[in-house]
């Protein structure tokens, strides 16, 4: 009977494999996963080009010279309190021929641009949004000043609201 008990004792407990198992079921299905979703993102990525709109080759060209305007400051419309905005603004001309053109037309231009932005409230402003709206309108007045081609793009230099 002792060599029974000393038996007993030798054999260790069985430990269950669940766990082990569904972490390696886990771990499987996890690699899977990642191998579908790299497959399906090559072939999408493999799709032909000509589907895609292809942009003008005058856009893919190098950056036109820039012409600096002085800045504005122009009282904004604010029936609550006095609210300024100090602005600057350069501009992207299609090429330096272009230059004179400005210089000819800066004095009609720029009082374009005062008579716009007097007429903003300070919350048509503040945001990214706000801004990109505002350089649109912009373009459109300085393409009914200047030739339509002149200015490629209107960049924002300085803009504080106070």
């Amino acid at each position: 009977m002792s060599d029974a008990n000393e038996m007993e004792d030798v054999v260790a407990p069985k430990k269950s494999i669940g766990p082990w198992v569904a972490a390696i079921v886990l771990a499987l299905l996890s690699n899977a996963g990642w191998a579908a979703f790299f497959v399906v993102s090559q072939s999408s990525s493999n799709e032909p080009v000509a589907q895609a709109p292809e942009a003008p080759k005058e856009e893919a060209s190098e950056p036109g010279p820039i012409m600096d305007l002085s800045p504005f400051v122009v009282n904004l419309n604010d029936s609550v309190s006095a609210r300024y905005l100090r602005i600057g603004i350069s501009l992207e001309l299609s090429s330096e021929a272009d230059r004179a053109a400005v210089e000819k037309n800066l004095v009609p231009l720029r009082d374009q641009y005062i008579r716009h932005l007097s007429s903003l409230a300070p919350s048509q402003l503040m945001g990214a949004a706000d801004k990109d709206d505002l350089k649109v309108v912009l373009m459109e007045k300085t393409q009914s000043v200047l030739p339509k081609r002149a200015v490629r793009e209107i960049y924002f230099t300085e803009f504080m609201m106070q």
